[in-house]
């Protein structure tokens, strides 16, 4: 009876030990995922950085309202007050208090896009320019 008590108590080390080991291991790999998401999210936030301006289609779009405002103002001056390109982007980089105006936070290009179209609309008079005749 002594012998079969203390076989049964040798598997149960042999257990324990391998669960031991087992859980060993499974800190080992957490700890190695913990380490990777860590280097994951400081090379997201490098990227976020990089990427926060508007996007070049975005940026692309700006430019051609900017240059629709600027030619409708240029075609409506009656009196020397034409809203020329430094003008316009000076007013939308300060309005979205940027340094250049693809540095606005692409996060905030409705917003651009909206104010863009206000302008033009006080530029034209609350009316839409007309377009010119394709052919």
């Amino acid at each position: 009876m002594v012998a079969v008590v203390e076989a049964g108590q040798n598997q149960i080390i042999q257990q324990t030990e391998q669960i031991s080991a087992q859980i060993t291991y499974v800190t080992s790999l957490l700890e190695q995922l913990v380490g990777n998401q860590t280097t994951t999210e400081a090379r997201v936030a490098k990227i976020d950085e990089r990427t926060k301006r508007l996007t070049p289609a975005h940026a692309r779009a700006v430019q051609g309202m900017v240059e629709r405002i600027v030619k409708e103002s240029e075609r409506r001056n009656l009196h020397g007050a034409a809203q020329g390109y430094p003008y316009v982007y000076g007013r939308l980089k300060t309005r979205f208090r940027s340094g250049k105006f693809d540095e606005i936070p692409d996060e905030r290009y409705d917003e651009v896009e909206a104010y863009l179209h206000e302008e033009l609309r006080k530029v034209t008079g609350g009316q839409e320019p007309m377009q010119d005749n394709l052919f």
